[in-house]
Formats: structure tokens, C-alpha cells, sequence
């Protein structure tokens, strides 16, 4: 869970890795595993990383998949807050198979991420800052009924928070 620094002449990076992701060796998986470690902290990339080695599993697999690691000290409730906020985001798939519920991890969901500030933005300069506000809400929150969306919006344009830069959408 210790940052590595990787240095050549042409560029110095600064990676996060959890101790499930030093198996990946797919680029797309990588940058997935840190776009959820910058996004949503290493609790959550951990368990992503876990779903990511071990395919479609139960929540008890999980689980004892992420205890039987030394060096991962996770609670089960951790664990399912954690799963909670990949499915809300819709970086973890849910199915049924033999009447139980596997999790699976959506690389591919994590990339667009990097790119939720440039939306707000782009939404903003295009529709108007009530628009811009949804798309944030929803970028935040990840899934959202109608009802909280609209509550959430009208929230906003109460306080009549302004969108100056990236960052402030970041900061919110």
C-alpha cells in the first residue's frame, strides 16, 4: 500500500498500488485501479483489485478472499461500504447465477471518471449552471433516483454555487 515512485528520463510517475494489484498487467485495469484510488481512496481500490483478481464473486468469497491477505486489514463493514460505492457507481456488476449474487468488476466504467470535472464544465458553458449542477450531483453521487436529483439541483441553485474552475468541482 506504499506509493512507488517509477523514474526513466522521459518522466517520473507516482503510482498507488494495493497488494491485489501488482498481478494486473492489462494497462486499462491499472489505470482503472488508480482512477478509484484517486476518486474514491484505498479502502475502495482495494476491494475493486480484489474483484478484479478473483472474477465474479459472493460477498462472503470476497470477503474471505480480502482477510485471507496479511496485508489488508479491512472490516467486513469496510468491505460492504466499500462494494456499495462501486455498485453505486456502476463499477461493479451484480448478477445472479444458481440463485446467488456475484459481484464483478467494469474496468472500463473507471476511465471516463478522469474526465467527470471537463463534463460539469463543458455542460455548464453549454446549457447553464443548473445543468452543470446535475451532471455534478451525479458524477458525486454516481446513481441517483429523479426525485434526489431534482432536490439535490434545486439545492444548488439556492445557494447559487458558481463553477469557476475544475478544482471546485473536484472540491465538492
Amino acid at each position: 500500500m506504499f506509493p512507488t515512485i517509477i523514474s526513466n528520463e522521459q518522466q517520473t510517475t507516482f503510482e498507488f498500488e494495493s497488494p491485489e494489484a501488482s498481478s494486473f498487467h492489462d494497462p486499462i485495469v491499472s489505470l482503472a485501479s488508480q482512477v478509484i484510488r484517486t476518486f474514491f481512496g484505498k479502502i475502495v481500490q482495494t476491494v475493486a483489485d480484489s474483484l478484479q483478481v478473483h472474477g465474479a464473486v459472493t460477498l462472503p468469497h470476497l470477503i474471505q478472499h480480502l482477510r485471507r491477505n496479511e496485508d489488508v486489514e479491512l472490516s467486513i463493514k469496510q468491505i460492504r461500504a466499500a462494494l456499495l460505492v462501486l455498485l453505486q457507481h456502476n463499477l461493479v456488476g451484480a448478477h445472479k447465477n444458481h440463485g446467488k449474487l456475484l459481484y464483478s468488476f467494469q474496468p472500463r466504467h473507471a476511465i471516463p471518471i478522469m474526465r467527470y470535472p471537463k463534463f460539469v464544465e463543458f455542460i455548464k458553458k453549454a446549457v447553464d449552471a443548473t445543468a452543470a449542477s446535475i451532471v455534478q450531483e451525479l458524477a458525486v453521487y454516481g446513481r441517483l433516483r429523479t426525485v434526489d436529483l431534482t432536490v439535490m439541483a434545486a439545492e444548488h441553485a439556492k445557494k447559487k454555487k458558481k463553477y469557476t474552475a475544475r478544482q471546485s468541482v473536484l472540491e465538492a
